[in-house]
């Protein structure tokens, strides 16, 4: 599957070369349903998550949607809101996160992250959302743990 952040959907690509919509209509917003009628705003990074079904990690909304493994590919909002970005830990519906750039499937079947306005790393564990790194909304880079790198 590739994340079609220019046309606003998620695309599959088969071994055989060609390439079909998996989800998303090309509408320009977050809308959940059946994956033919759903649209995405920017989708940018994907992970296969534990149960098969699919995150997306929308860059300009700063929201996971979750694609179903059903028949229709059904898309909904799985963490952040809408019109809610920041950096505020908490269940999947409550937190909230900024400009998605990157997401990884851990061992374990956490999500992990990337939140390229607020330098933070994030991880998904069950129904909440942590802070594992960063902290600081400020540049120079520097290793450390906990709240320190950056």
């Amino acid at each position: 599957l590739i994340a079609d952040s220019s046309n606003n959907r998620v695309r599959a690509l088969s071994p055989a070369g060609g390439l079909s919509t998996w989800a998303g209509s090309g509408g320009r917003a977050s809308i959940d349903g059946p994956g033919n009628s759903a649209s995405f705003y920017y989708p940018f990074a994907l992970a296969q998550l534990a149960d098969g079904s699919i995150a997306v990690a929308e860059s300009d909304d700063g929201v996971i949607r979750r694609i179903a493994t059903d028949a229709a590919h059904t898309v909904s909002t799985w963490a952040g809101a809408l019109g809610r970005s920041g950096w505020s830990d908490g269940t999947l519906s409550d937190a909230s996160m900024s400009e998605l750039a990157g997401l990884a499937t851990r061992p374990n079947g956490n999500l992990v992250l990337l939140d390229s306005a607020t330098y933070r790393v994030r991880l998904i564990s069950g129904d909440q959302v942590t802070t594992l790194a960063g902290g600081t909304t400020s540049r120079p880079s520097r290793n450390g743990s906990g709240s320190t790198p950056r």
